[in-house]
């Protein structure tokens, strides 16, 4: 056999070789721009979410600081009201003091309570 003839038929193998891989290699090609496509309509779809994301987290915000200045005056008026309570709460063990220490030995407790209730009235 002749030396450029085994020279063809490699050359010839080569570039059948090299035709399959061209095909493989378009097919794929062929196949990433349909995906393409598809990843176009997913970054928009994502794109889009990622928008109304921020707009709600704005929105969130707003009304959560209108929580936050409703709540801090809710605790203000509750730091008065129990401020009150602790004043009224004060009075009435004072007052229990002083009935007791007016009245040593009465067998009933609500005795003295019930001879204020009866004088206020």
């Amino acid at each position: 056999m002749d030396l450029s003839l085994v020279l063809d038929i490699a050359l010839v193998a080569l570039l059948m070789a090299l035709i399959a891989y061209c095909a493989i290699l378009d097919r794929r090609l062929r196949a990433v721009r349909a995906g393409q496509g598809e990843l176009e309509g997913f970054l928009a779809d994502l794109t889009e979410a990622t928008a109304r994301a921020e707009q709600s987290i704005i929105t969130l915000r707003a009304k959560s600081g209108d929580k936050v200045s409703e709540l801090q005056e809710n605790v203000k008026s509750a730091r008065a009201l129990s401020d009150e309570l602790s004043l009224l709460v004060e009075t009435g063990s004072r007052l229990a003091e002083r009935l007791e220490t007016a009245r040593p030995g009465v067998d009933d407790p609500a005795a003295p309570l019930r001879q204020i209730l009866r004088e206020v009235r």
